[in-house]
């Protein structure tokens, strides 16, 4: 079992870095502490214990990284966690959790104190994988992911309304092509936003967006280098990065949360150099 966790693994990590060399991200380095400028962020990542991987925790404030925290300690394989915060101060990560062939979203919480217990997010896919979060002003949050549906993998989006979690709906174009890698945002007047991978069906990935307008979003649309507005914004957000804790071993399997980020709140460590 642990062989076939490992090979699921090292299969999504190999492909996350293929397609970043791919899609030319990555360009970005992390930022030198700037004297007077107070950064406070969230870190959470994936670290190897000898026989899995675990979801690891750290806080930088007064210009130091805490000591790390271990959100799980299970026999299963926690990769590629991603992390929000609601005006409630409630922290929120998200992560996918490999189980042989398969892979389920877990989530777990924290008001700065004890990490709650790992809980599964119900999803209907047998593969689930990258997921982003965005906490909006009350307090719900709103997950992006790339989900197998038994033909293809596509972006989804599901949210917590009180006690139980909304179904799944596809973002992307209903195609026969993978769409991978989210992320979700929210803009200024509170509209919900994912910009994702694609395959164009002729050898290549590229950038696409959609946005959110009441219940449903709008069809996608093929983002360009050149005025890449959602690119702009990422590398906004990785400028004000500070210099990560040594235990991060492989930004690949860290996502970051700033309190300035503006529209991004889980912006995944992939971005950088």
């Amino acid at each position: 079992m642990q062989k076939k966790n490992l090979f699921v693994i090292k299969r999504s990590l190999f492909s996350i870095c293929l397609l970043i060399s791919i899609l030319g991200i990555g360009t970005m380095t992390v930022a030198e502490q700037i004297s007077g400028i107070n950064i406070k962020a969230e870190l959470v990542w994936s670290e190897s214990d000898g026989d899995n991987f675990q979801i690891v925790y750290s806080r930088f404030e007064n210009n130091r990284w805490s000591k790390d925290v271990r959100i799980t300690n299970t026999d299963s394989s926690d990769i590629l966690p991603c992390i929000g915060k609601g005006a409630d101060g409630v922290t929120w990560v998200v992560w996918s959790v490999v189980n042989g062939i398969q892979s389920q979203l877990f989530y777990s919480l924290s008001d700065g104190g004890a990490w709650s217990q790992p809980t599964l997010i119900p999803t209907g896919f047998a593969s689930n994988t990258a997921p982003s979060v965005v906490v909006s002003s009350d307090n719900v949050p709103h997950i992006a992911w790339s989900g197998f549906d038994g033909n293809v993998d596509n972006i989804y989006y599901i949210s917590r309304k009180g006690n139980s979690w909304t179904d799944p709906q596809k973002v992307n174009l209903d195609n026969a092509v993978p769409d991978i890698l989210p992320i979700i945002g929210m803009n200024d007047v509170g509209n919900l936003w994912v910009y994702w991978a694609g395959y164009d069906g002729g050898g290549k990935y590229r950038n696409y967006s959609s946005v959110r307008y009441g219940v449903k979003w709008e069809e996608e649309t093929e983002e360009n280098v050149s005025d890449n507005v959602y690119l702009a914004m990422i590398n906004k957000s990785v400028s004000q990065i500070p210099a990560l804790p040594e235990s991060v071993s492989d930004t690949a399997k860290a996502s970051i949360y700033l309190e300035n980020g503006g529209q991004i709140q889980s912006l995944p460590l992939r971005y950088l150099k």
